[in-house]
């Protein structure tokens, strides 16, 4: 089975979204390999967490996994092991087409996904109203404290540059995994 492997970025942590059908009868072997897959990576430096939805598109036996890795550089040493080989190679013959597959980061990791799924709009909306809130809630004044001759557009700035990475490399991971059951619920 071939796999691309991720955009050369370094410094970013990265989101690998993986669709893939399973042939009718194959499911239970389907879930022991990927399990064995996921047993395996969990050893891996830099794995930080994986999830698996049914895809949303209707189709029956499709099944989506979404491994997070702290770098680029993690998912590479991942891609490159012969743990990882061997297993797909046992994968594809319980598999009816390759794995649809993309690698993200940064900031467009959080929610969009290539594959037929996501959560619905109105629950992105109120998670990150409530993420952007309770941030802005905590660093304005922090920012207030520490630098209070800082006003309108400067403080802005400020806060927004504090806030995005946290956002992005801490608050977000650890929300959307929190909330995957509710997030992604049909």
């Amino acid at each position: 089975m071939t796999d691309q492997g991720a955009r050369i970025v370094s410094g970013e942590s990265v989101s690998v979204l993986i669709a893939r059908k399973v042939k009718p009868g194959c499911e239970q072997q389907f879930w022991t390999l990927e399990q064995r897959l996921f047993d395996e990576v969990g050893k891996m430096p830099g794995f930080l967490t994986v999830n698996h939805f049914p895809t949303t598109a209707g189709e029956e036996g499709e099944y989506v996994s979404i491994l997070q890795f702290d770098s680029v550089e993690a998912l590479l040493r991942w891609e490159r092991s012969d743990t990882r080989a061997e297993i797909l190679e046992e994968l594809s013959a319980v598999l009816e087409y390759e794995p649809r597959r993309k690698s993200i980061t940064g900031l467009e990791g959080m929610f969009e996904v290539s594959v037929p799924m996501g959560p619905p709009r109105y629950k992105m909306s109120l998670v990150l109203v409530v993420v952007i809130f309770s941030s802005i809630a905590v660093i304005k004044p922090l920012v207030n404290y520490v630098a209070p001759f800082l006003e309108g557009l400067w403080q802005t700035l400020v806060i927004i540059g504090i806030q995005v990475p946290i956002m992005t490399y801490l608050v977000m991971p650890t929300v959307t995994s929190l909330l995957s059951g509710w997030l992604y619920k049909k």
